[in-house]
Parts: structure tokens; sequence; C-alpha cells
């Protein structure tokens, strides 16, 4: 069965980045809606409860910002915000040891993540070269030459593993760690650029943890249910062009249930992963469809596990642990939910999401279920101090899991986005454009929903 429709605005997925469009356009009173292929809305968004625990699939917090809230609190949900308690500390495993991240010069000094000899390098940043040549340096390379080799291995490493699943050789300096690269461009070294224009900078306090009650899953089911029919589930989208006779009108084929429906619309708006953009926009933008293909995703796996807290000998006082290169475990790191926020564990348990895979271990994501629960079980067993079996809660796999910022990133998505401005009426959103958090996701969305509104009215 085929038949047409008519929409002013259609947005293909419903993760957070396509359903903060959807409501930003319905805000505006534009005819908009979002089509899912899958029967679900969220995306990596994906939380549950089993026996009095809460389980996040993918993402497990994230950072506050305005826009994250401000969209909770217009999807009423301003009552289920939830913020972990400010200064817990984070820690590093290193050398055998969880360190706790250091916050300011003095425990900088006195930290057991670098020798002697790293400290001295890191202090004299300020004398270090800036880059000769134009281009994009590496993390690894950035901070390697204006830090110093144990820098990139103590807290880079680390960090770039937790947060976008890479390795500081395969992601490039100005998509990750663009402040940085700012203040060498403009004033010779970090810290004088820190120095100089500390007058002009916002507050350095630290951002809060923030979820739901019922996890971080509650946002985008909330907004499913305020939008409504606005959200069809199950409906893939195999095609987008434009009409025969040309003019500002695009259309979409779109299959649910063996029905095929033709959408005719002013403005598409594509919020999925890069990989499935590539496809969907490569008859009206080839330019853009070729680099966004160039965009490269890594696997991950997420575990999640609890034990009798009688078990755990280590206070878990903290967010959780990241990995340096090298240690004798193969996980990423991990999560402490149950310290982090109330609600996760019944009492008398702790609970732990730990992460493998990525791309400094892109096999382990694909490891069988048993052999996962007994590399987390040891790896925790051996770092927490933790004795007997752990409770497993939940196993989720994610093929292309984390977008790679890989060095010339922001010029692959200047390329993409300036091929798909040749193709009126078709834009992009999604965690690989410029921000892989939930908060910078929310903001990119509200830019584009912003344009796409100004654009049909």
């Amino acid at each position: 069965m085929s038949r047409a429709e008519e929409a002013a605005v259609v947005i293909v997925g419903a993760g957070i980045s396509g359903l903060t469009c959807l409501w930003r356009l319905r805000q505006a009173g534009v005819d908009a809606i979002c089509l899912e292929e899958s029967e679900r809305v969220g995306g990596a968004l994906s939380s549950r409860r089993a026996d009095g625990f809460l389980v996040e699939a993918g993402a497990t917090t994230v950072l506050e910002t305005p826009e994250l809230v401000r969209l909770a609190e217009e999807a009423g949900l301003e009552g289920e915000i939830v913020r972990s308690e400010r200064g817990l500390p984070r820690f590093i495993l290193r050398h055998g040891v969880l360190h706790p991240l250091p916050r300011g010069l003095v425990p900088l000094l006195r930290t057991g993540l670098l020798s002697k000899r790293g400290k001295l390098r890191l202090l004299a940043e300020r004398w270090a070269p800036r880059r000769a040549e134009a281009g994009d340096d590496s993390v690894a390379s950035f901070v390697r030459r204006r830090f110093g080799a144990e820098a990139v291995e103590a807290f880079v490493a680390p960090f770039v593993a937790g947060t976008f699943g890479g390795v500081p050789e395969g992601l490039g300096a100005r998509a990750v760690l663009p402040a940085l690269v700012e203040l060498e461009d403009r004033f010779g070294g970090v810290m004088l650029g820190l120095l100089r224009s500390a007058g002009t900078r916002g507050p350095s306090a630290l951002r809060t943890l923030v979820s739901f009650r019922d996890g971080l899953e509650s946002l985008p089911r909330q907004l499913s249910e305020r939008l409504g029919e606005r959200i069809r589930l199950g409906t893939a989208v195999e095609a987008i062009g434009r009409e025969p006779t040309g003019g500002d009108w695009l259309w979409l084929k779109t299959r649910r249930r063996g029905d095929i429906t033709t959408v005719r619309t002013r403005a598409v708006i594509v919020a999925v992963p890069a990989c499935v953009a590539a496809r969907l926009v490569d008859a009206l933008a080839p330019g853009a469809a070729s680099a966004l293909a160039e965009l490269e995703s890594v696997p991950l796996a997420t575990v999640s596990v609890a034990w009798p807290r009688a078990d755990v000998r280590h206070s878990l006082r903290g967010l959780g642990f990241l990995v340096s290169p090298g240690e004798r475990v193969r996980i990423l790191g991990c999560l402490w939910p149950s310290s982090l926020l109330p609600g996760r564990a019944p009492e008398g348990w702790a609970s732990f999401t730990a992460f493998v895979g990525g791309a400094r271990d892109p096999e382990g994501a694909s490891l069988g279920d048993d052999r996962l629960v007994e590399t987390v079980r040891a790896d925790l067993g051996n770092t927490l101090d933790i004795t007997g079996p752990p409770r497993v809660l939940s196993i989720d796999r994610y093929p292309r899991a984390l977008p790679q910022y890989a060095p010339g990133h922001a010029q692959r998505v200047e390329n993409a986005r300036a091929a798909i401005a040749s193709a009126p009426g078709l834009f992009l959103a999604g965690n690989y454009l410029g921000g892989v958090s939930v908060g910078e996701c929310v903001r990119q969305a509200s830019e584009v929903a912003a344009a796409v509104a100004e654009q049909v009215n």
C-alpha cells in the first residue's frame, strides 16, 4: 500500500537531537513531524529498573548545562532532576594505584600520577614552542609538545578513552581541546593564555553531573509523551529527494510495516549517526555524504554489575575511575552509580558500570557475555578490593558508540555543512558535528531548529 502526505518539516531520528529539534519547532508553531526507525525514542539514552536497581544502558550521567536544564523544565521534569554531590573526586588508575585527579596547583605537585620530572615538564609549559606549521595536531602531539609525554599518559589518554572511547593519537586537538588550542594560537601558550585572559573568562567551578530520578531516558520519554502523534516510531526513511519540478519542496520515501508513504516537505533535518546520514543525503548533497562517510565511530560495551556493599572494601567515595594505558586491566573505566546519585541501588548494595572496547581495545566490545562479565569482575575485584561474584544487571553493546573527532575533524564537518548549504531545505544535527555530550547535542539541535523555523516561517 502506498500513500502521500505533507508536513512543513520532517526530522529523521528520535534521539535527543531529533527530539529537541521537534520540540523547538513545535514551540515555534511549525508543522513538524519526527520519523524513527526503531520502536522507541531516545537513542543511546536508555534507562531501566530491575529489582531496585536503576541501570543506564548508554549514557550514565551528563554535565549540567543551561540548555539541558531548560529543556527538562519545559518538558515538566523540573521536580525529577537529581544532581551529584559537588566536588566528588574522580580517580585515575595508573601504576596499579587509584589516584584522585588533582584540582589545583598544590594537589598537582603532590600527585603520584606524575614523576618529579613529569611535574617539572608540565610546569615548564610556558616555555614550550608553539606549533610551527598550520593544520590540526593530534591530541597526543599537542599535549606532548606543550606539557610533556607523561601528561599524555597520566591525564589525557584516560580522559579521551572515557569521553570519546578514543586514543590521543587518533583524535584532533582542535576538536577535542578547542579552548587549549585557542590559548596557544592567541597567546603562544596555555598557561600564559590562562593568566592573561583570567579576567575575561567565566567561573572555573566544576559543573555538576545531572540526571533524573528514573534515569536519563526520562527526558526523551517525557518529550515523546508531550509531542504525541508528531513522532512516528517503526518508520524507516529509505530515500530523500527533491520534487521533479525543482523549487523548495523535498520528498521522503518512508516504510512502516510494509506500507510505503511519500512525505512532501519544505525542510528535512537529518538527526541520525553520520554513517546513516551519509546514505540519506547522498542524492541531494554528494559532497556532504563523502565528508560524513569519513567520520568513524568506535564500538563499546557497557557492563552493569552490583555487589553487596559488605563485599567492597574500597570507600567508593567518588564518581569512579578511568584507566591509563598499559595497566593490567582491560576496562576503559568504571562509574559508581550508587555513589553518584540517589535511588540507583537498594540499601546494602553498590552498583558499577564498566566500559570495554573503544579505539584502545575494539575487540573487547565483541567479547561474549561470560568473558565480559569475568573481565569486569577481575578488573574491579583487583582495583577496588572486591570479593565474591557480582550480580549482573545488564550488558549492552554499541557497534558504533562514539564518533571519533580525528585530526581534521573540524574541516570535514565544515565541508559537510558547506555541501548541505548548497541543498536548500536540508539540515544536519547530531553528536558528530561538534560535541558528544547530551547537553551539547541539545544546544546544537536548538540552533538548528531556530534556523529551520526562520526558513519555513
